[in-house]
């Protein structure tokens, strides 16, 4: 165990009366075959159970809703009591060859459908609640012990019990099961929280402004008193739809953002468009005879097709491009405050300017028609504007919370470039001081590893010059693309130094930046993807087009240093106990 995790076991974090102890990991596990841990189950509900007591296996939750007419059909029915796990054959993204889920929530019966397992030897329930559905853990026992069918996977019990995991003393499990529990307790306190925010936001928005035929809101701010005006939008600013985007035009990196309607689900742009996934150079506005919008603040959302349905909008405060789905309205800053005018249009159901015909559509003379409520003095404006951002402010703040989890509790986040914590390494291996044996590659499961001891040979070239050095602590990024990860991983050199192929961009870890954190940080595919999807464009052969100092122009959010090697130290410790024993 390493010096800084140890100084960090009495670390206790509090949140809201929940406390999440961090404690050093036990030094070993011992490899235990599933047969030794659990045996199938033949037990029958013999009406002892009624529909009351029917779990729900996919979100583990007692379900009476079930649609059983017959209650003699309940017979059918297999036990599950607390601590058995069942086998949940739907393959997704997360889960590629079905899943165990356990049951935490107390004894009740599963359709016959699900193979139930049960505990042979004492356990921890917190604990083998999040191991036994563990992708990581328990992938390859499945792979082995699975065979797919038309719509999912089915379990073969007797090769699954022959499958062996590591396992931790029945103390550790405990150790480890509280600790995970205790993270859950956090992030549910947030998600509450955030869930209140949004529902005082809702309130606020509808007490702020005057109801309709009315020309006062219910509330006001102390000092004003003058009935509000109407104004149709088309005196506050004007509406301008988009323009044809052809494809080869798209997926740059640099430039004048040109906005779609997808930009909207970009991790960041919640409220504010401050990331596309297109860029568009100037030459490629001049060749084009396009005019990017100037006219900002602005106010972004789709008018065609389904889009048009969610009735979502976003505050866009630079120059920018949108394509033919799309609609701004830009904002006269002269009549309307930049906050304001955005909570006015949250408050907007665009859904009703809907055209009949084949998809749904409006048109920008159908937005400027619109007539609005806003205040008489500018001052007004403002405050409200503010109060409703600030209200925007804490529940990003909140909804940040529930995604990451810090083993210091939740404490001071920041969104920031990633170039901010590396930068770009130059070194090449031009005096040939590493040689093919020590050649590296990145793998997704075992991160980086050296080519000849890990693949049994070298795919090096007959020179090796030109190869980037690569030292202990480097991040390395590689832009092969894996079904799980189409635009490539990030991993951390935690072995020796050594010399990767001109493909990879390497990375020095700034002072700011613990290099394991970075690592744990992208590991999460869907954190991974969202990142560089902006970044990257794909070309014909599918490989990726980014440069080594793009790749580093994304928004990540990081903890400070301390809390980084906290975190780094506890997961890639429990990483390598998995790996080692697999």
């Amino acid at each position: 165990m390493s010096g800084d995790f140890e100084q960090a076991k009495s670390r206790v974090c509090q949140s809201e009366g929940a406390y999440v102890s961090v404690r050093p990991l036990a030094s070993s596990w011992e490899q235990r075959k599933l047969g030794e841990l659990y045996s199938l189950v033949s037990e029958k509900n013999d009406l002892t159970f009624g529909r009351e007591s029917i779990i729900s296996v996919a979100n583990m939750y007692f379900n009476a809703n079930v649609n059983v007419t017959d209650e003699q059909y309940l017979r059918t029915y297999n036990v599950m009591r607390l601590g058995d796990i069942a086998f949940e054959g739907h393959s997704n993204k997360e889960f590629s060859h079905g899943r165990f889920v356990e049951n935490y929530i107390g004894d009740g019966i599963v359709s016959h459908i699900f193979t139930v397992l049960r505990p042979r030897v004492p356990f921890d329930v917190n604990y083998w609640r999040y191991a036994i559905n563990n992708e990581k853990l328990m992938r390859l026992s499945l792979i082995r012990s699975t065979k797919a069918s038309t719509m999912m996977h089915d379990l073969v019990p007797s090769d699954f019990l022959r499958e062996a995991i590591p396992t931790p003393t029945l103390a550790e499990q405990k150790e480890i099961g509280a600790f995970l529990v205790g993270l859950d307790h956090l992030i549910t306190l947030h998600q509450r929280k955030y869930d209140k925010l949004c529902t005082v936001k809702k309130s606020m928005l509808d007490k702020m402004f005057p109801k309709p035929g009315e020309t006062e809101p219910e509330i006001r701010f102390e000092g004003f008193t003058d009935p509000w005006e109407q104004r149709k939008l088309g005196e506050l600013g004007f509406a301008q739809s988009g323009i044809g985007f052809p494809d080869a035009e798209q997926g740059g990196t640099e430039g004048t953002p040109f906005f779609k309607v997808s930009d909207m689900n970009t991790p960041g742009n919640e409220y504010e468009l401050v990331a596309s996934n297109n860029y568009v150079t100037a030459e490629q506005i001049a060749r084009m005879g396009w005019r990017p919008i100037n006219q900002v603040p602005a106010i972004f959302f789709a008018k065609v097709g389904a889009a048009v349905m969610l009735n979502r909008k976003r505050l866009i405060n630079e120059p920018f491009l949108l394509d033919n789905n799309t609609m701004a309205f830009s904002m006269d800053s002269s009549l309307l405050d930049t906050q304001f005018g955005q909570s006015l249009f949250e408050r907007l159901d665009l859904t009703s300017l809907i055209q009949v015909g084949a998809l749904p559509s409006f048109n920008s003379s159908d937005v400027e028609s619109i007539f609005v409520s806003l205040p008489s003095t500018m001052n007004e404006q403002r405050q409200i504007g503010q109060y409703l951002c600030d209200l925007n402010t804490l529940i990003t703040l909140h909804q940040r919370k529930c995604q990451y989890r810090s083993l210091y509790g939740y404490l001071s986040w920041e969104q920031r470039k990633l170039n901010e914590y590396l930068e770009t390494s130059r070194e090449k291996n031009e005096s040939c001081h590493f040689g093919k044996d020590d050649v590296l590659s990145v793998s997704g499961d075992y991160g980086i590893v050296n080519q000849i001891e890990f693949q049994g040979r070298s795919y090096a070239g007959t020179s090796v010059a030109n190869y980037g050095v690569v030292h202990k602590g480097d991040v390395v990024y590689t832009k092969s693309p894996l079904r799980i990860n189409p635009y490539g991983i990030i991993k951390t050199n935690r072995g020796n130094d050594g010399i990767v192929s001109t493909l990879y961009a390497v990375y020095h870890p700034t002072e700011k930046t613990h290099p394991d954190f970075v690592q744990v940080y992208f590991e999460q595919n869907a954190r991974m993807n969202n990142y560089m999807a902006p970044l990257v464009s794909k070309g014909a052969k599918n490989d990726m087009k980014v440069s080594a100092e793009n790749a580093l122009k994304g928004a990540v959010t990081f903890p400070g240093i301390k809390e980084q090697e906290v975190i780094a130290s506890y997961f890639s410790q429990l990483d390598d106990l998995i790996t080692l024993h697999q």
